[in-house]
C-alpha cells in the first residue's frame, strides 16, 4: 500500500515539473523487435496534463517516427519491397530486414533520442545514421491518394500525434513537437 502512495505522490509532482531532458542512443540491432517506452508520456498522463487520446496519438506517432528511422533510415528498407515476394512467399521486405540485421554495416548503425519538456512543449527528435531520404518529395506525394498502396500513411499518423514534424539532414532527423496545454 505504501509503494502504491508513493507512485500517487510522484505521479502527482510531475504535474509540476517544467523541465525534463532525456537522452538515448542504441544500435539498429539492440532496437529491434522492441517497444521503447515513452516514459514522459505516461507520466504526463497520470499526473493530468494530457489526456488518454493525446497519450495514444502521441505513442503512436513517436513509435512510427522511430520504426521509420530504424528500417527505412538505418536498415534502408524501401516501403514498395513489402509488395514484393519471393518463390516461398516470403516479401522482400522481411527477408532484406533479416539479412541487413545481420550485417554489422546496417546493424550497428546507430539512433539517437532526444525527450524534452520545457515550458509546456514536448519535444522528441530522432536521429538515425542512413543515407536519408528526398522527403520534400515524399511530403507532396502524400496528399496524392493515388499513389498510396499499403503503405505510405506514417505522416498521417504523425500528424496525428503530433503538432509540429519536421525533417532535417536530408532526412535523416526528425523533430515532433506536442504543445501541452498551459492550464494543466
Amino acid at each position: 500500500l505504501s509503494e502504491v502512495r508513493l507512485r500517487e505522490d510522484r505521479d502527482r509532482l510531475f504535474r509540476y515539473v517544467r523541465e525534463q531532458f532525456t537522452e538515448y542512443t542504441c544500435t539498429s540491432a539492440e532496437l529491434v523487435g522492441q517497444r521503447f517506452p515513452l516514459m514522459i508520456v505516461e507520466k504526463l498522463f497520470r499526473a493530468g496534463r494530457i489526456d488518454l487520446d493525446t497519450k495514444l496519438k502521441i505513442e503512436l506517432g513517436f513509435q512510427e517516427a522511430l520504426v521509420n528511422s530504424l528500417e527505412h533510415g538505418n536498415l534502408e528498407l524501401k516501403s514498395e519491397w513489402k509488395e514484393q515476394f519471393n518463390h516461398e512467399g516470403i516479401d522482400r521486405y522481411t527477408s532484406t530486414k533479416r539479412e541487413r540485421l545481420q550485417d554489422p554495416h546496417f546493424s550497428q548503425r546507430l539512433i539517437r533520442l532526444r525527450i524534452q519538456l520545457a515550458r509546456n512543449i514536448l519535444s522528441i527528435n530522432i536521429k538515425d545514421e542512413g543515407p536519408g531520404f528526398l522527403y520534400k518529395e515524399y511530403l507532396s506525394a502524400r496528399d496524392n491518394p493515388a499513389k498510396l498502396l499499403c503503405y505510405g500513411r506514417g505522416m498521417a499518423l504523425l500528424s496525428n500525434g503530433f503538432d509540429e514534424v519536421s525533417y532535417q539532414g536530408r532526412g535523416t532527423e526528425i523533430n515532433m513537437v506536442k504543445y501541452l496545454t498551459a492550464g494543466c
